[in-house]
């Protein structure tokens, strides 16, 4: 048995001759449907989204809290379901879809579809939404992609949270104390 990258599709591995069907089962465990990793393996959550988007057939695009654990964020909790974009509305357990469309360019990475940082940011604001908080100010500055403020702007004020978002260099002074 040769050494695997894993998370893998085992269906490709079977097919490519890397292990047989009895190493598979002995030595790996599935995390989502066809996608497995070695028995007692640490899944982080950067692995958890990669298997997410194994799971996909690679379509599906990483997003929200896994997308922040891609872009390097540390403080993601290693049992929290991933986070994908894709068609597929009946995952399996520990993985949320979500159906959204995305702009062309709210979308980097290679090779796995990441959103960028500005979607994410509003990815994880609408999030802290749902649980009852409230996102008050967004700094631009850390943003840094104007284009997609004003959508995140509207996007957030069509969900109810009508001062969810004011970037905070463009602000009157008098309304940000």
């Amino acid at each position: 048995m040769q050494a695997i990258d894993w998370p893998f599709r085992a269906g490709e591995m079977l097919d490519a001759g890397a292990l047989t069907s009895w190493e598979l089962r002995r030595f790996y465990q599935a995390v989502y449907p066809g996608v497995w990793i070695p028995r007692g393996a640490e899944l982080t959550p950067q692995l958890r989204a990669c298997a997410a988007w194994l799971w996909s057939g690679r379509e599906g695009v990483v997003a929200g809290l896994s997308a922040s654990a891609m872009l390097g964020a540390k403080w993601i909790e290693p049992g929290e379901p991933a986070q994908l974009l894709h068609g597929n509305r009946r995952p399996p357990a520990l993985l949320t879809v979500h159906t959204e469309r995305l702009h062309p360019d709210e979308v980097t990475g290679t090779p796995i579809p990441t959103t960028k940082p500005t979607r994410t940011a509003f990815d994880r604001a609408a999030l802290l939404e749902e649980k009852g908080w409230t996102v008050i100010r967004v700094s631009a500055g850390l943003l840094r992609d104007r284009r997609f403020l004003g959508r995140v702007a509207s996007a957030l004020r069509a969900r109810g949270c009508r001062d969810a978002f004011v970037p905070i260099p463009w602000a009157h002074p008098a309304r940000c104390r």
